[in-house]
């Protein structure tokens, strides 16, 4: 019973051993269902003159679902294809770097895929490349959020899942779109056989995950012209069925024109304020001159500060002179004193 434990034992040691325990290098790919995407795994160049064994494998989802493999010698040829179904690869001995082609992706395609490296009795090498596929989908969609905000600040968008939704967030990525530019990756949350990880494109964007209320939030400080535009999240769901979006949220970003316009008008109302100030009070002024003007004169009845006209009226050898101003009525008489 125990020689047996034993040689169970270090089978499975064998048979993990390739593996190793390395940290591994990661890379994130969005692409649109329906287009190609070419992955790619690159490794040291051999120059040693002995002939080694190349080992190549891409697995998808897990170490054991090996989708391409080259194990051989280089030989005289100096690039190996291999093909099966949509997908196929490259092993290019000359540029030390493999591919993993896809010709066109679909839905199912979303997930790690890990690249295993191994040459001669090298260390091995390992990189894990997350293939994002999205649909056709419209970006907005009822129940879409709008918001705005100020250049400079900060914002948080929060992006809510159906209840109903099943599985885990094993895989989460947050999508911006602006205007007719294809969609760009700015922050997720990966979880796999591979490896856990969470990453942006800056510092700039931060992203927590709540599995029990089935919700992620995006925080972007430093807001700029440019992350204006859609934002939502989706979920890489690959093999399963459900819906893959979130809610999404228009964040529109109050640029640099704006805040300098508004400070331009309020200079200039700085400026005219004092003025338009005065010539009120001017008017004000004038005003008030003419109504005192306008007040009659208890004894000899309005004023006026115009020119006068005298008048000569003759009634036999003697004259009187009338004095007349404007506005008054020359049929009344009003004689003086001789």
């Amino acid at each position: 019973m125990a020689l047996t434990f034993c040689v169970l034992l270090a089978f499975l040691t064998l048979l993990l051993l390739p593996w190793g325990s390395e940290t591994l290098k990661s890379q994130v790919v969005l692409v649109t269902v329906g287009e190609p995407v070419s992955m790619e795994c690159s490794f040291q160049k051999d120059n040693s003159t002995s002939n080694p064994f190349y080992e190549i494998l891409w697995c998808y989802r897990n170490e054991w679902r090996r989708v391409q493999q080259f194990r051989m010698t280089r030989s005289n040829r100096s690039r190996v294809y291999n093909s099966e179904g949509h997908i196929s690869s490259i092993l290019d001995f000359g540029r030390s770097v493999s591919f993993l082609n896809i010709s066109a992706v679909l839905m199912n395609d979303t997930g790690p895929y890990l690249c295993y490296v191994k040459i001669g009795n090298s260390s091995p090498t390992k990189k894990v490349i997350h293939l994002l596929v999205i649909g056709q989908q419209p970006w907005a969609a009822p129940g879409d959020l709008s918001y705005s905000a100020a250049q400079g600040s900060a914002v948080t968008l929060s992006c809510d899942f159906p209840t109903d939704l099943m599985g885990n967030f094993t895989e989460l990525f947050w999508l911006h779109k602006r205007d007719q530019s294809p969609p760009r990756l700015i922050a997720w949350h990966l979880r796999s056989s591979f490896q856990d990880e969470n990453g942006s494109i800056g510092s700039r964007f931060q992203s927590s995950i709540d599995l029990k209320h089935q919700r992620s939030r995006l925080t972007i400080t430093g807001l700029e012209e440019k992350d204006s535009g859609w934002y939502q999240c989706q979920r890489g769901l690959g093999e399963l069925s459900g819906r893959q979006r979130g809610r999404g949220t228009n964040l529109t970003v109050k640029g640099s024109s704006s805040v300098l316009l508004v400070f331009l008008m309020s200079a200039v109302f700085a400026v005219i304020a004092p003025s338009l100030y005065f010539l009120y009070r001017r008017h004000v002024q004038l005003r008030r001159q003419n109504t005192v003007a306008d007040r009659p004169h208890p004894l000899c009845g309005p004023l006026e500060t115009t020119s006068r006209e005298a008048i000569y009226v003759s009634t036999g050898s003697t004259e009187y002179s009338l004095l007349t101003f404007p506005g008054r009525n020359p049929a009344v008489e009003d004689v003086g004193q001789r």
